[in-house]
């Protein structure tokens, strides 16, 4: 029995290769920053949360569970209580920028990033 040639074997891998790379990104999350002031968020952990995307623009309601996490100075600090968070945007209004991530899917927020610079 003949073996194929190294050389067809090296086209049929990057044949594949390149098949593979060919392939679509699909976005599963999204996200609005937004200044503290303009995002109510929610009173209990199964509830809404309200950002304000833009100045002119339409107020976004977004689920919250218990799985949503809060990060109060950054994303590489250890998750926060949701009382937590609501105590530190009220302590600091002008802080930064508030990250809301949420799952495109079925509109429920991850993660709240309140970045304290």
């Amino acid at each position: 029995m003949k073996l194929p040639s190294p050389r067809l074997i090296v086209a049929v891998a990057c044949l594949a290769v390149a098949a593979a790379a060919d392939a679509t990104l699909t976005s599963v999350e999204n996200a609005y920053e937004s200044s503290p002031r303009d995002v109510r968020l929610p009173i209990v952990e199964s509830g809404l949360l309200t950002v304000l995307p833009c100045s002119g623009c339409q107020p976004v309601s977004l689920r919250t569970t218990a799985e949503t996490l809060y990060f109060i100075g950054g994303p590489d600090k250890e998750p926060a209580s949701l009382a937590d968070m609501r105590e530190a945007v009220q302590r600091a209004p002008s802080a930064e920028s508030l990250l809301v991530i949420y799952r495109l899917e079925d509109k429920v927020v991850t993660r709240v990033i309140l970045d304290l610079r």
